[in-house]
């Protein structure tokens, strides 16, 4: 049984820093981050298909913060699942929901900037219990929008998850959810579409959905990056 978070918040979304996790990227709008994304290799970006991304926009790099600092790197090119679908075919539910964005100037793995790790295909997530989510985001009485921060996630099993979205035809086996109602307060809010969940170093999902803030009661849905090792590493090389 998890502790209620909200009796010691700072133990469940915390400000951070960039070395701690040296993978994550913000794309850029107007000076500032609209989505987040990891680092696979040297000049490409994992995120979500959903994240309105556009050649020559550009991605931050290597810092702490989401508005200044660290290395800007163009989009030269955008890779969407050949599948991705969101329109009202899927009931407007985003399937195949992951992107690959290549840049033009490579990033220089250091402290601040590495490639993080991918999961094993098929790999089993509902018994990882200590997972974080990381990226920019906005909560109540936020005093720092622009720090980047870790959020405990606990893992949620497939049934409920299912229950949660039963009026759109439940979740895809590509997808899993995070969080419960009790942690409502801690859930992902605006910039966190593409963000990744983080479990011993390994990227288990990137985040698909956004409706935490509209405090609907669902849970957050992500897409399950354990299912698209293959196609990522296809597009790698």
């Amino acid at each position: 049984m998890f502790a209620n978070p909200l009796k010691n918040k700072i133990h469940f979304t915390q400000n951070v820093t960039i070395e701690e996790f040296p993978y994550q990227v913000g794309i850029q709008r107007f000076g500032e981050s609209y989505c987040s994304g990891v680092i696979v290799s040297k000049n490409m970006v994992l995120t979500a298909a959903t994240c309105s991304a556009a050649v020559g926009r550009k991605i931050r790099s290597g810092s702490t913060f989401d508005n200044k600092n660290g290395t800007l790197h163009s989009i030269i090119e955008i890779i969407r699942h050949e599948k991705f679908v969101w329109d009202d075919s899927t009931d407007q539910v985003p399937v195949h929901n992951i992107m690959l964005l290549k840049v033009n100037e490579p990033f220089i793995f250091n402290e601040t900037r590495q490639p993080i790790l991918l999961p094993e295909p098929e790999e089993e997530i509902s018994g990882c219990v200590v997972s974080y989510l990381t990226g920019w985001g906005m909560f109540e009485d936020d005093d720092s929008p622009h720090t980047l921060k870790k959020i405990f996630m606990p893992v949620l099993s497939e049934e409920t998850c299912n229950e949660s979205y039963s009026g759109s035809g439940g979740i895809h086996d590509d997808q899993f959810c995070t969080s419960s109602l009790e942690t409502r307060e801690q859930d992902s809010c605006f910039k966190f579409l593409g963000s990744p969940l983080n479990f011993n170093g390994r990227v288990l999902g990137i985040l698909a959905w956004e409706k935490g803030c509209e405090k609907t009661g669902n849970y957050q849905v992500y897409t399950k990056i354990a299912s698209y090792k293959s196609w990522i590493q296809e597009k790698l090389h």
